[in-house]
This record gives C-alpha cells, sequence and structure tokens, in this order.
C-alpha cells in the first residue's frame, strides 16, 4: 500500500453550501490518502481561473476522488494510479466525505473574553466544538492548561495553537480528528503533556510533532493508526512516555527509524495492536527504557536478543499474545527487570536458561499458559523473586526442588492445574513463603511431606479440591498457619487442633455436620452452607487466651418484607443486627440469667414474652380476662395498642450495657456480653452487590434483653398506635402521643388473634377457618392419593394449629 500527502492551499472568501458541506475560510488543508488505485481514470477536464471552481466542480460529482490543478486547467478523475502523481503539479486533491460542522466554530473574536492575557487554565470541554480557527488563542500569553476534550473538532489547521508559548497540558481526546496541518502545533515550544486518546487518526507524518521539543508525555491510544512515518518522533528528545495502544499497528506499520530521537524515552505502550513479532531493530536506539507493555497483541515470535541493549528495563508485559515457546536468550542482558507478565499465551515450552539473566526480578507471571511441567534449574538464579503466579496452566507434578532457590518468595499460586499432585519436597526451598494457593487442582489428599519446609507460611488456599478428610498430620509442618481457606471440598471429617496459632478458617459449602475444634485464637469461622448439627460453643470464647471469636457465619442473610408498601425501606425488616454469636450467647446464658432476673424481680411478673411456661396465648387470656371483669362491674374499658418501630432491631447496645450493669450483672459475664456487642460492623450482600461497612450499634442479641431494654427510648411506629373503646354507647377519650392523635380501631390483631370491641370473635373464627380450608385444599390437590395416617399427621400439623390457637 503506497501513500501520498497533498496540500491544497485553498482560501474560500464568505460561505457556499455544496450538498450541505460549508467551508469557511478553509486555507492550508492537508489530506492523507492513504489508497491509491489500480488505474487512472479522467471524468472531466476543463480551463478556469478558479482554484475554488475546480474543487466545487469535483464536490458537485458523486464519482469524483481527486482533482488536478494546474496552469489554468482542471483535471477531475474518479480513480488515479500512484505511479500518475507528479510532485511538480501539487494540487491534487482526494475527495474524501467532508465532515459537516454542525457544532461551535470558535474564533479569536467570538469569544472576546479570550483576550486576557492572564488566564492560565481554560476549559472548552464538552462544548460541541467542531472546528477552531488559527491563531484564536493568540492573546493567551500566560495559558498553562487547555482541555478541548469531548468535541466535534475534525482538523487542526497550521497555527491553531500559535502564540501559546506557556501551554503544558493540551486535551484533545475523544474529538474526531482524522488529519493535522503541518504546523498544527506551531508555538507549542513548552508542552509537557498531549493528549489525543479517542480519535480518529490514522497516519502519523514525520512532521506533525516538529515543534514539541519540551514533550514529555505522548498519548494517542484508541485511535486507527496504521501507518508510522520515519522519524515521526525525531525531535521529542526529552519525551518519557509515549501510549500507542489500542490502534491497528502491525509489524509493517513501522520502519527502522520509527523510534529515532526517542532517546531519553522511560514508558512505551503498544497494548492492543496487531504486532506478530519482535526484534531488536524494534528497539533501536531506546536505551533508556524502563517499561514496555505489548499485552494485547499477536505476538507469535521473539526473537534472540530482541531486548538484548534494553539494559534499564524494569518492568516487561507481553500478556495475551499468542507466544508458544520461550528459548534461551529471549531475555537476554535484563539485569534491571524486576516485573515480567506472559500470561494469557500459548506457552507450552521454556527452556532451563530462558530466565538465567533476569537476577533482579520480583514478580514472574505466566498463569494461563500451556504449561506441562516445569525444569528444575528454570528458577535457579531468580534469587529475588517474591511472587510468582502458575495457576490455569496443565501442570501435572511439582518436582523435588523447583523452587529451591527462591529463599526470598512471599507469594506462590498453582491454582487450577487440574490433576496436580504434589510430591515430598516441591516447597523445599520456600522457607519464607507467607502465601501458598493450591486451588482447584481436583487434590483427593495432601501428604504431609508434600508441605515440608513451609515454617513461615502465612495463609493457604486449597479451596475446590477433593478433599473429603482433613487430620493434624497434614499440616503438621505448618506451625505458623494463620488463615486456611477449604471452601467447596467434600470434607466430612475435620480434625486440625495442632494448628493453635489459626485465626482465620473457612470451611464453607463442604459435608460437614459436627464442628468440635477447640481453635483457642480461631477469630473468623465459616461454616455456610454446611449441615450443622452440633457447634462447640467453646469456641466462641477462649478463657484459656481471653480471646473472642470475632465472626461466625453459620447461613446466608435475608431481607424480610414485612407490609406496607415496597418502596419505603422502613418496611423491610433490617438484616440482623446482631452477629451469630450473639444469638448462640443466648443457649448459654439464658436460663441463668433469666432466673436471676425472676429470684430478684427484676422483671415484671406480668410479662409474658419470651418467659418460661409463659406464651402469646397466657398472655392473651389474662388480657381478656381483665377486660371482661372490669365489662361485668359496669367500668368502661379503653384499650391503646402501641407498635413499636422495629423494636428489636432499634435496642440500643449502650444503654442495654447500662441497664444490665444497674441490675448487678457485673464481672466476666458483662465483659463476655459487651465483647460481642461493641466494636462490630456489618454489611448486606444482595447478589453480586455489596453494601459499605457500618458500625452496629443495635439490636438484640436474645430475646430477653428485649424485656430489659424495650421502655427505654424505642420509637415508636406512630401509624399503627390506635385506640379502641370497649362496649357501650358512651363519650370517647381523644388519647395523643405528643401531638399525634390516636386513631381509633374497632379490631385489631393482638399477638395472632383478632380482637373486637364488641369482645366477639366472629372475624377471628371466619378467618382461621378460612386459613385451614385453604391447606387443606393445597393438601388435597397436591397429592392423588393420601392413607389415613398422612392425612393425620399432615391435619395436626398443618391445619388444627390455626383452628385451635388461643382457643
Amino acid at each position: 500500500m503506497l501513500f501520498y500527502l497533498i496540500l491544497i492551499n485553498l482560501i474560500v472568501q464568505g460561505s457556499s453550501n455544496i450538498k450541505d458541506h460549508k467551508f469557511l475560510k478553509l486555507d492550508a488543508f492537508t489530506i492523507a490518502i492513504d489508497v491509491f488505485d489500480s488505474s487512472t481514470s479522467i471524468i472531466r477536464q476543463f480551463t478556469t481561473n478558479s482554484k475554488l471552481l475546480c474543487l466545487i466542480s469535483c464536490l458537485k460529482n458523486s464519482s469524483c476522488n481527486f482533482i488536478n490543478y494546474k496552469k489554468a486547467t482542471c483535471i477531475i478523475y474518479s480513480s488515479l494510479m500512484f505511479t500518475n502523481v507528479k510532485e511538480e503539479n501539487i494540487w491534487w486533491f482526494k475527495y474524501t466525505k467532508l465532515e459537516v460542522c454542525k457544532g461551535l466554530r470558535i474564533n479569536s473574536s467570538s469569544h472576546s473574553t479570550w483576550s486576557n492575557s492572564s488566564i492560565i487554565t481554560l476549559n472548552i470541554s464538552l462544548k460541541s466544538v467542531c472546528s477552531i480557527d488559527p491563531f484564536t488563542f493568540k492573546s493567551l500569553y500566560s495559558l498553562r492548561k487547555l482541555d478541548l476534550s469531548s468535541n466535534l473538532i475534525w482538523f487542526l489547521a497550521t497555527n491553531t495553537f500559535s502564540n501559546l508559548t506557556n501551554l503544558s497540558n493540551l486535551d484533545l481526546s475523544r474529538n474526531k480528528i482524522k488529519y493535522f496541518s503541518n504546523g498544527a502545533f506551531n508555538g507549542l515550544i513548552n508542552l509537557i503533556d498531549l493528549n489525543l486518546d479517542y480519535n480518529q487518526i490514522g497516519y502519523l507524518k514525520s512532521s506533525y510533532f516538529i515543534e514539541l521539543q519540551s514533550l514529555q508525555t505522548l498519548s494517542i491510544k484508541y485511535n486507527s493508526i496504521f501507518k508510522i512515518e520515519d522519524n515521526s518522533f525525531l525531535n521529542l528528545k526529552n519525551l518519557l512516555n509515549l501510549d500507542l495502544s489500542n490502534n491497528i499497528l502491525s509489524n509493517l506499520s513501522f520502519d527502522s527509524n520509527c523510534f529515532s530521537g526517542l532517546v531519553k524515552l522511560h514508558s512505551l505502550e503498544l497494548k492492543s495492536n496487531k504486532i506478530q513479532f519482535l526484534n531488536r531493530t524494534f528497539f533501536k536506539n531506546l536505551i533508556m527504557l524502563k517499561t514496555i507493555r505489548f499485552d494485547g497483541n499477536f505476538i507469535i515470535n521473539i526473537k534472540s536478543k530482541t531486548f538484548n541493549k534494553l539494559n534499564s528495563l524494569e518492568l516487561l508485559v507481553l500478556q495475551s499474545n499468542d507466544l508458544s515457546i520461550i528459548s534461551n536468550g529471549t531475555f537476554s542482558n535484563l539485569t534491571r527487570l524486576t516485573y515480567l507478565d506472559l500470561s494469557y499465551n500459548e506457552i507450552f515450552s521454556i527452556e532451563n536458561e530462558a530466565f538465567s539473566d533476569l537476577v533482579s526480578l520480583t514478580h514472574l507471571i505466566l498463569n494461563h499458559n500451556k504449561l506441562k511441567s516445569i525444569g528444575i534449574d528454570l528458577f535457579r538464579t531468580l534469587t529475588k523473586l517474591k511472587h510468582l503466579t502458575l495457576h490455569s496452566n496443565n501442570l501435572n507434578q511439582i518436582e523435588n526442588s523447583t523452587f529451591l532457590n527462591l529463599k526470598n518468595l512471599d507469594k506462590l499460586s498453582l491454582g487450577f492445574n487440574l490433576g496436580l499432585s504434589l510430591c515430598p519436597g516441591s516447597f523445599i526451598g520456600l522457607e519464607n513463603i507467607k502465601n501458598l494457593n493450591i486451588q482447584s487442582n481436583g487434590l483427593s489428599r495432601i501428604d504431609k511431606e508434600s508441605l515440608r519446609g513451609l515454617k513461615s507460611l502465612d495463609s493457604l488456599i486449597l479451596s475446590w479440591n477433593n478433599l473429603t478428610v482433613l487430620n493434624d498430620s497434614n499440616f503438621i509442618y505448618l506451625t505458623n498457619l494463620t488463615e486456611l481457606n477449604l471452601t467447596r471440598n467434600f470434607i466430612k471429617i475435620i480434625n486440625i487442633q495442632y494448628l493453635t496459632n489459626l485465626k482465620i478458617l473457612d470451611l464453607q459449602m463442604n459435608s460437614i455436620t459436627n464442628f468440635s475444634q477447640n481453635l483457642y485464637n480461631l477469630e473468623i469461622l465459616n461454616l455456610n452452607k454446611n449441615p450443622i448439627k452440633y457447634l462447640n460453643y467453646s469456641l466462641i470464647y477462649s478463657y484459656k487466651n481471653n480471646v473472642m471469636l470475632q465472626e461466625l457465619y453459620l447461613d446466608e442473610c435475608q431481607i424480610n418484607f414485612v407490609g406496607g408498601t415496597k418502596i419505603e425501606s422502613k418496611n423491610y425488616r433490617p438484616v440482623s443486627l446482631t452477629s451469630k454469636v450473639g444469638k448462640l450467647m443466648e443457649r448459654i446464658i439464658r436460663d441463668e440469667l433469666i432466673s436471676y432476673l425472676l429470684e430478684n424481680k427484676l422483671i415484671d411478673e406480668r410479662q409474658h414474652g419470651f418467659m418460661p411456661n409463659k406464651s402469646c396465648t397466657t398472655n392473651l387470656l389474662e388480657f381478656i380476662d381483665w377486660v371482661t371483669d372490669e365489662i361485668d362491674q359496669g367500668n368502661f374499658v379503653d384499650v391503646i395498642y402501641t407498635d413499636f418501630s422495629k423494636a428489636f432491631d432499634k435496642v440500643s447496645h449502650q444503654k442495654l450495657l447500662v441497664k444490665l450493669k444497674s441490675y448487678g450483672i457485673v464481672g466476666e459475664i458483662f465483659e463476655w456480653i459487651k465483647s460481642f456487642l461493641l466494636g462490630r460492623k456489618q454489611r448486606v450482600v444482595l447478589g453480586d452487590t455489596v453494601s459499605n461497612w457500618e458500625p452496629v450499634t443495635s439490636g438484640v442479641p436474645w430475646s430477653n434483653s428485649f424485656c430489659l431494654n424495650a421502655n427505654w427510648s424505642t420509637e415508636l411506629n406512630l401509624s399503627k398506635c390506635k385506640a379502641m373503646y370497649i362496649c357501650g354507647n358512651r363519650v370517647k377519650n381523644e388519647y395523643r402521643i405528643g401531638s399525634h392523635t390516636l386513631k381509633e380501631t374497632t379490631e385489631e390483631k393482638d399477638l395472632g388473634v383478632i380482637i373486637s370491641n364488641n369482645l366477639k370473635w366472629n372475624k377471628q373464627c371466619i378467618v382461621a377457618a378460612a386459613k385451614a380450608n385453604r391447606i387443606l385444599g393445597q393438601i388435597n390437590s397436591s397429592f392423588v392419593y393420601l392413607d389415613r395416617q398422612i392425612v393425620r399427621f399432615l391435619y395436626t400439623g398443618l391445619v388444627r394449629t390455626h383452628l385451635e390457637y388461643a382457643v
């Protein structure tokens, strides 16, 4: 493919409209002709003294693609061969669809406020600017930062930024720029940062950036660049960062001197292009490079000694390419390289000396490749390596001494190598490793000798394997282990008492029914999605070490709708505001605490809720007996129904502790309760959405504490507070709570039973019978045949309870 640059120097006086194309003082117009034809075809040839008429004739003819004007002769072409282009004929024009500028056209006269030479920052982003006249900013001598991003600009004319000699930052990103005139950046002698991201630039010419000798950062990512001329960056002697990512650059796009002049360049980014191979000429003269990114290309081969002269290189990213073999010499002389990413390739072989020169390497990323084995000497010289990632390969075995020289390794990931087996001594040499990930490898057993030498290991991930039984002997060498993740195995039996330093244990999604471990330092225990039937309560609090379990997961949270309109958050019951530990505590101390409160008459004897040998039924019976006695004696009875707003979840922890202390509950039991109430946080998980952590300051750890605290500053739900006047025609009292007048009600559901002001039970009987009949109908329609015993069982459990409640 051949390319030719044509300059048309047209000055159009006034304006003209030709097929919706507008031209206003269009001058120094530069067009890059990207495709010539295989033949030349002339549409029309005529004599005229007007260059404008020649151009207009082309625009009127839909077949016109090129024009030539010379010596008062206009020639219009539909196609043109490159060999027919004569350099002395300078008035060639390729007719492309000219952009229709329907937005804002700016110039110095249309924006008089810009005459203030003291302006330092000017933001013209998101203004629908499509055209900028030359010398528009000529008065802004002091301007340092100019933002023209997110507009409709498609062309930059010569001297667009003339006189902006102090400008240091120019943002032209997110426009529609396709073409530059030579000299578009004239005058920007102190420009440091130029952003041309997200435009439609296809061709970089050697003259585009010739004025930008102070430029340090040039970003042209997310364009359509397919060609870079030789010496395009020749004058950018101070450029430190060049980003050409997300274009359509291939190996044919670069000439041998493409990057000439970039003697100070530190960072080169060519992510997401179409480059297929790398060789030494690619990095010619880039001796100061510290960072190279080629991720997301189609590189299939890297020639030996490609990076040989880049001995300052520190970071090299080759992720997401098509590499299959890493040969000896590929990374020769990269003695300062600290970070190498080769992930997401097709690598199945790495020769033993491929990494031999990488003596400063700290991070090696090799995940998502096709490695089946690792040579024993592959990591021999990587003595400074801290992070090694090998997950998602096809590794089937880790040989003895593979990691022998990796004394400084801190983190190793070997997960997602299905079928991987660990040999005795697989991890010898990793005496300082802190984190080991061997998840999703299909492991059905752990040999204790395979974990020998991991004396400093802090975190071990064994999730998503096929383990069924674990005991102390499996982890006998892991004396400092504090975090163990065994999620999604098939573990039925676990005995890990030996792990005395363990703080975090994740056992969710296993088959554990009994957890009786005494792990005295445990702070977080996750048993979600296990068929747990027995839990050793001693794990909650260690008297021995005075350590309290901070988090215990036994199920998944639900948000319950409690009635009313669904768009009001107040109509949803909050997720339980106290930890699972608090709810377990109730079983341990409930009976003793209630006995103490009753013996010392600290709870009123008329209290029925949550009290032994009392219930909702006894409460209703006592209430109805009292009401009927009063009516029989000729007295009037007014009943005030109040409702606490989210009563259980609004109990203040601080006030509860004060009240407990006032009741004489002190000492160790008080400190115990205090430890699981205070200093806790909670968040809500709904699908993939996670809320922020928020401190928990209220909520009932066990039902009995509500009895102690319900009358202390608990908020009333006034809309549910009502007055009922029992029997008789009489003057009715008006009741208020603050400024709120209570509404009269003739019937109210009280502890599940409908109480009417005439003390009749018709409504309650109708509702109970209807509910019972509905359940009977569901039973009848769900089964073709039921024997007598099953019918009796279903009736007793599902129907009879509704009919007999409070009768």
